[in-house]
């Protein structure tokens, strides 16, 4: 096994600056809004820093780094305690990560976190592309940080990474837009909310032809529309809502590509939602919609990780309501908006007062009405306990 890693990995060897993208990845008590450099240099140590707002206090806890590179030959994970620095040797003598550890306590507020990596001066061209994804738990195992960070070479032309070959085969922006959209869905997990560079450009120079680091560009336009568009391209890539959530990544994929992309057509909105008429006579009676959106929601939800699995709830509501896939996917979407916002709310029943207000709030409410095509019904209130 390890002949088959080095003789995969030594095809090429690079030596170079990597560039630094990151997206978060949705902790229940944080949010990350910074994080800085943008470029790490080979060779070198370099600290990273990611800046954004905790909502509690840190006094505790463990983290979990994971290392992702060479299309999956590599998949480590760096564990510690939150509160203590930590190094780790790279596997294959690659470099170091060491944990710079959080001042516990740490006040609620504007928060920093510390990294440093150190990579070797030269790399195998196969892991020039990796991902690192930080996730923590505070002192009660409840996320308190979750960030992706994407590590690519970076281009050294200025012409961009898109040959004249590429672009004529780039010249149609609906084929573009669905051969990406297709590779989009084959990259992203639901379940883990990761987007695989790997598997996207693999299936994006296979369908539209283009070079690798041609088709990286358009990976990483598509983690950004699977990390802030999920709900907007739920009924497709080519859907008004879905194409202008993209919009504010154009710019970068242009100056990536080095040429000026075109824009799709926007495909006809469909009236009926995702919901069929046959769908909707078993969502008639909101009660019986709401018992089964609970059950399935608590199989869906990880306490631990705060990870809300859209496959096991379409599995349990399908089941439960004999409904289309692609209509559970809606109340999917809906059970995910109340397990990150309304879980307080929620502890003692999902027909109590407080949760249905919580859960069917205008905004979620609507979002779901618009995806299943159809006004969803309220459930009555359940009676609240009384001690006597």
């Amino acid at each position: 096994m390890v002949k088959v890693i080095f003789a995969t990995l030594a095809s090429a060897v690079v030596a170079s600056d990597l560039s630094l993208t990151w997206s978060d990845c949705g902790a229940k008590h944080a949010k990350t809004t910074d994080v800085s450099p943008t470029t790490l240099t080979l060779g070198t140590e370099t600290a990273i820093t990611g800046t954004g707002t905790v909502d509690e206090d840190i006094t505790g806890g463990t983290y979990d780094m994971e290392l992702k590179a060479g299309g999956g030959l590599i998949d480590s994970h760096f564990t510690g305690n939150n509160c203590e620095a930590k190094s780790f040797n790279l596997p294959l003598g690659l470099g170091k990560l060491d944990w710079d550890g959080i001042a516990c306590p740490m006040k609620a507020g504007t928060a920093k976190i510390g990294f440093h990596v150190t990579l070797a001066s030269s790399l195998p061209a196969a892991l020039a592309t990796s991902d690192i994804t930080l996730n923590a738990g505070d002192q009660n195992a409840e996320s308190v940080l979750c960030v992706q960070l994407h590590l690519a070479k970076t281009m050294e032309s200025t012409a961009g990474a898109c040959s004249a070959d590429d672009q004529s085969k780039l010249s149609d922006p609906d084929d573009i837009g669905k051969k990406a959209g297709d590779c989009g869905k084959s990259a992203y997990s639901i379940i883990s909310g990761k987007f695989d560079h790997d598997k996207f450009n693999t299936c994006l120079t296979g369908s539209a032809g283009i070079s690798s680091g041609c088709s990286e560009c358009y990976a990483v336009s598509g983690d950004y529309g699977a990390s802030n568009c999920k709900a907007a391209c739920l009924l497709g890539w080519c859907k008004s809502g879905c194409l202008d959530c993209v919009k504010p990544v154009q710019g970068d994929l242009d100056k990536c590509t080095g040429f000026t992309s075109g824009s799709a057509t926007p495909c006809m909105q469909s009236t009926a939602g995702a919901c069929s008429a046959d769908d909707q006579s078993k969502l008639a009676d909101g009660a019986t919609v709401g018992k089964a959106g609970s059950d399935c929601g608590l199989k869906a939800y990880n306490i631990i990780t705060g990870a809300f699995n859209h496959d096991k709830f379409n599995s349990c509501f399908v089941d439960s309501l004999k409904i289309a896939s692609g209509c559970s996917e809606c109340y999917a979407t809906n059970g995910e908006f109340a397990a990150k916002n309304c879980k307080a709310a929620c502890l003692l029943g999902w027909c109590k007062q407080g949760c249905l207000d919580c859960s069917t709030a205008d905004a979620p409410k609507a979002a779901l009405d618009s995806c299943t095509g159809f006004t969803s019904g309220s459930a009555d209130p359940c009676m609240d306990d009384i001690a006597v």
